[in-house]
């Protein structure tokens, strides 16, 4: 686990977390002596789809009362991709939202796909601790955003009238733009 991002909601009076996963290294350092991030278990540092350690993951949990050493209801996402760096986080009154750091060229070129840009998930079923979360997911062409941009959710206070808030911020044209959402009001 790593890069892990926590908010505390104002709002539920809980703790939201999100952290990347990835397997570890151990075997292959047994087997090889040597491992990078992408190194396979025959010791070739290789992006193909069998190398179980090229596969990234992201967890999310929500503490189930206000004090987190009550415990946690906890996820993992099943979508492989390869790089999700560095997760940010925002929780606004019905849903958390996620979105994932990868860059352009995972995006474009790792033997998994294209993967999500942003991931929304239902606050109801996380409170209630549901095996199954309720959720959406986005892809870049869907948000008419470049693929290598950055999207980052604003913290809400107050009414916002059912809509959550990004910004993306182009640094080569000194330019912010906002976009925002309207949360579902069905997850079918």
């Amino acid at each position: 686990f790593f890069d892990v991002r926590s908010h505390f909601d104002r709002a539920s009076r809980r703790f939201f977390i999100a952290a990347g996963v990835r397997p570890g290294c151990k075997n292959v350092l047994k087997a090889t002596g040597a491992c990078t991030s992408n190194t396979d278990s025959n010791g070739t540092n290789t992006n193909k789809d069998g190398n179980p350690l090229v596969r990234r993951y992201f967890a999310f949990a929500v503490s189930k009362t206000e004090d987190p050493r009550d415990g946690f209801y906890q996820w993992i996402t099943t979508e492989a991709g390869r790089t999700y760096d560095h997760p940010r986080t925002a929780v606004n009154k019905d849903v958390m939202v996620v979105t994932a750091g990868p860059s352009a060229s995972t995006l474009q070129t790792h033997p998994f796909g294209m993967k999500p840009k942003l991931f929304v998930f239902s606050v109801e079923d996380m409170l209630q601790g549901k095996r199954y979360v309720r959720s959406h997911k986005y892809f870049p062409p869907e948000m008419l955003t470049p693929i290598e941009a950055k999207l980052i959710p604003l913290r809400h206070y107050g009414n916002t009238g059912e809509r959550t808030f990004f910004v993306r911020p182009e640094a080569a044209a000194k330019t912010v733009f906002v976009l925002s959402f309207r949360h579902p009001s069905d997850w079918t």
